[in-house]
């Protein structure tokens, strides 16, 4: 009997094989090992560890029309594998993409710093905590639906954009009398 790689795989700690049959979903293979799968089977390995996905600097405005440069870092992972591969194309690039988008709703739903006369007004710069639960919440909301769990979502850069800092260097250069 010849042994062929095709057919055998190895399944280590923290990943799974999903295994299809004219695009149905047969079962979910999570026993640590090597398996052996009938030919017939499209064999899609996932991973369930904790991954970490840091968004690039993205500007946005804030609710007060203040431009600001903000970042996440999402921390997630597969919770559910039938619905990562069946409810998304790829659900790495969604990751990213809902993540800035929740991102770029939160950020324009918030001030930048609080008002003076509203000390219990939330704010981005004053409130991480808060911030980052509702970051949460929200992103949570979105992967949900892909079988993602977001175990962390936090504001990893928040600051006001350039053309924002611009104005207030450049003061006006008066003239010294002649």
């Amino acid at each position: 009997m010849r042994s062929d790689r095709r057919y055998n795989r190895y399944v280590g700690y923290f990943r799974v094989i999903v295994t299809l049959v004219y695009l149905f979903h047969v079962g979910t293979v999570k026993e640590n090992g090597l398996r052996w799968t009938i030919p017939f089977f499209v064999r899609r390995t996932i991973s369930l560890r904790i991954r970490n996905f840091e968004s690039a600097k993205i500007k946005v405005n804030d609710n007060q029309g203040n431009p600001i440069e903000i970042a996440t870092i999402v921390v997630w992972s597969v919770s559910d594998t039938a619905e990562a591969v069946f409810e998304v194309d790829d659900y790495e690039s969604y990751v990213t993409i809902q993540s800035e988008s929740a991102l770029r709703i939160m950020a324009s739903s918030f001030p930048y710093d609080p008002s003076d006369d509203a000390e219990a007004e939330v704010a981005l710069r004053s409130h991480p905590v808060e911030i980052g639960e509702r970051l949460k919440h929200e992103v949570q909301e979105r992967l949900g639906k892909a079988g993602i769990t977001v175990q962390e979502a936090r504001i990893s850069h928040l600051a006001y954009a350039p053309e924002q800092e611009a104005p207030e260097q450049e003061a006006p250069k008066q003239e010294a009398p002649k």
